[in-house]
């Protein structure tokens, strides 16, 4: 006789995860009533409404601007709770800036991935270009100005106080956040949130895009879910169902959300956006996040945006390759900010 588990939790799945039909409503006003509901749950189950409760004063510090041929690099850092200061990055042409109709900048707010050098890792320039192969440098090339900050648990932007793997900065962050009913993804989006802020009072910004991979790919998931400010959102290497994905094989603690599938697979979630146009790149041949789970998850997004005549806000790439960034997204960009 053997004792498993597996047939249980399958069961939890069939019979507690939220059903496609909540919000593949029938009209447009019952679509948007459910939308406003989810979204209010997911900044609930992120711990976002917590992180807001806590009302402290944002600075900002410049510590450094690189200059190069193309662009430069500013350096700054935040204060956005007591005693936690993010550090975070402004990219900028040197020429040939893109502008918005109003004359802003047109600009891109960059979520990273999982790496040991974090934001290093999207500058430093090598071979071959891997993974995040220097998506920044290339936007900020073609004319955007691009904002990233270093998402905590990744980079130097570490507990020191707990002794852990090197490679596995997001443990003790996630583990002791879920013990304030906080989550690590909650903390970054409160990041990304609080620098969409900045940009748009000190830079005036009105037209920017959402960009991220991976773990960057979900945090621009969840918060281009229950916020309007961006215009578009770009998703790499991350849309997919978690019963394919983070629930089928080892993944970062930092991936898990208490109780979100009481609010819907991944699919439902990420449609929450609706109806901002939309990127999903996924590689053929990716591990983590494999291809069979982003279909089905794409194939719902798509259904959700076509009821309203609206599919063709969605586009998808599917390219040869596996955990990476393509840059097929970048011509979309050009036409849609």
């Amino acid at each position: 006789m053997e004792f498993k588990v597996d047939g249980f939790f399958n069961w939890l799945y069939q019979n507690l995860a939220m059903k496609e039909n909540a919000l593949e409503a029938s009209s447009i006003e019952q679509f948007a009533a459910v939308k406003s509901q989810k979204r209010s749950e997911l900044k609930k189950r992120l711990g976002i409404d917590r992180l807001e409760a806590i009302n402290h004063p944002v600075s900002v510090e410049t510590f450094g601007i690189q200059e190069f041929s193309d662009y430069t690099i500013e350096s700054l850092s935040m204060e956005i709770l007591p005693f936690l200061k993010m550090s975070f990055y402004v990219v900028r042409p040197e020429a040939n800036a893109r502008k918005s109709n109003n004359g802003s900048e047109k600009a891109i707010l960059y979520c990273h991935g999982h790496g040991k050098g974090g934001c290093r890792d999207c500058f430093e320039i090598r071979e071959p270009r891997a993974y995040h192969k220097n998506i920044p440098l290339t936007l900020a090339k073609r004319g955007y100005t691009v904002f990233m900050f270093e998402p905590v648990g990744f980079g130097d932007f570490k507990m020191d106080s707990f002794k852990q793997p090197e490679e596995s900065g997001c443990y003790a962050i996630s583990t002791q956040l879920l013990m304030y009913g906080m989550t690590a993804l909650g903390l970054r989006i409160f990041q990304a949130m609080k620098l969409t802020d900045y940009m748009l009072d000190k830079y005036k910004i009105s037209d920017f895009a959402t960009l991220g991979i991976s773990g960057g790919g979900t945090v621009c998931s969840l918060y281009a879910a229950f916020d309007d400010r961006m215009k578009a959102n770009v998703i790499s290497c991350y849309t997919n169902m978690f019963k394919d994905s983070i629930m089928a094989m080892h993944h970062c603690v930092d991936n898990f959300v208490p109780d979100i599938l009481s609010i819907g697979e991944m699919p439902h979630i990420i449609s929450l956006a609706f109806p901002k146009p939309m990127f999903l790149s996924c590689g053929k041949n990716d591990p983590i996040y494999p291809l069979h789970g982003a279909e089905k998850s794409i194939e719902f997004i798509k259904r959700i945006y076509g009821k309203s005549h609206m599919a063709d806000k969605i586009e998808v790439e599917i390219f040869d390759g596996v955990h990476e960034f393509s840059e097929g997204f970048i011509d979309w960009l050009d036409r849609i900010l």
